[in-house]
């Protein structure tokens, strides 16, 4: 096939080429990558023999947001706070793997390198797709990493369709932390000194305020105790028994707590998970969203800066909301004007 250098204007040329599992370069703040969908094995042994390097080493996996990071990987509070504050940016975090990850990600290690790049447009690309991306640098094994699409493409010339034009602006390798098994390990420096993440991974957790009825009572008692082995302070709003009581009370409390910065964030469950949600978003300040589904929870955070979310006991299964959970703690609020405008938007009403 004919390699063709093209520019972010025809980005969805590229979108269109990696959803067909065909590999293209593009470049990152650091240096050019060279991605393929993380989906299947083939797309994995694809990108080994483009790149002409042994198959027993893991490619880093790309991601479009935090909420995809964490539906892969398992985090705890320490996690949560490297990733608010370093991504996107030039830094690759080494985390271990959620049970039943798939092997070629993590080569039977049950670690994966991830990483969410400081592009706005590479992290449009990889929303676009689905899906992350796996992505090593854009070069042979042994050569020197491509810092323009002219070295790209003479890498992979006639054996990828598309180079995206661009600029990499720190041509420095980002920063890679292992803090998989509870610790903290650099591996290689880079624009992000190791010192400045260390900082942040020991910085104190935050405090969680839960609350549910009694449809929800067991549910929010799984929650509470996977929030304090990850770390986390948790304030108990209640129920504290399977007697029936209404859920506007605990909605109530758990949203005071929020307001007047007892804790950080809230998490509120009843039977459905709606009753409670508006009963929170009764109080001034409070953003309470649904956690339907891992793509929903991570946008309520990103999208809506929502400082609660609910969870149905009878709808939604333990193993799901658990990780719902770690995905509303682990994403942050969007940079965009447009988010924050259309917050205060709400926020005015």
């Amino acid at each position: 096939m004919e390699t063709r250098i093209i520019g972010w204007d025809e980005v969805n040329l590229a979108v269109d080429a990696l959803k067909k599992g065909e590999a293209i370069c593009f470049p990152t703040e650091t240096v050019y990558g060279i991605g393929i969908l993380s989906s299947k094995k083939e797309y994995f042994e694809k990108l080994v023999a483009l790149k002409e390097r042994p198959a027993d080493k893991p490619f880093t996996l790309m991601c479009s947001s935090i909420c995809q990071v964490v539906r892969h990987c398992k985090v705890n509070s320490r996690i949560i706070n490297v990733m608010k504050k370093f991504m996107p940016g030039e830094i690759t975090l080494i985390l271990d793997a959620r049970e039943g990850e798939k092997d070629y990600l993590s080569l039977s290690t049950n670690k994966i390198g991830v990483r969410v790049p400081n592009s706005n447009q590479v992290l449009d690309m990889i929303e676009k797709v689905g899906e992350p991306l796996l992505v090593p640098s854009a070069n042979k094994s042994g050569f020197k990493p491509s810092l323009t699409s002219k070295e790209a493409c003479s890498y992979f010339n006639n054996q990828i369709p598309f180079v995206i034009d661009g600029e990499c602006v720190s041509n420095t390798p980002s920063t890679i932390v292992d803090l998989s098994n509870n610790q903290i390990k650099l591996i290689r420096e880079g624009k992000i000194p190791f010192e400045d993440i260390k900082k942040v991974f020991e910085e104190e957790p935050s405090t969680i305020s839960i609350g549910a009825d009694h449809g929800a009572f067991d549910l929010k008692n799984d929650i509470a105790a996977h929030l304090k082995e990850m770390g986390f302070i948790v304030i108990d709003e209640g129920t504290y028994s399977k007697e029936s009581c209404d859920y506007p009370i605990f909605a109530k409390k758990v949203a005071n707590d929020i307001v007047s910065n007892k804790a950080s964030l809230g998490i509120v469950c009843c039977t459905s998970g709606i009753g409670i949600s508006i009963a929170c978003n009764k109080v001034k300040g409070i953003r309470c969203g649904v956690g339907y589904d891992d793509v929903l929870t991570g946008k309520c955070r990103e999208h809506n800066n929502c400082n609660v979310i609910s969870f149905g006991a009878a709808y939604m299964k333990e193993e799901d909301v658990l990780r719902r959970v770690d995905i509303f703690l682990s994403e942050k609020f969007s940079p965009l004007e447009k988010h924050h405008r259309r917050v205060e938007e709400i926020e005015n009403i």
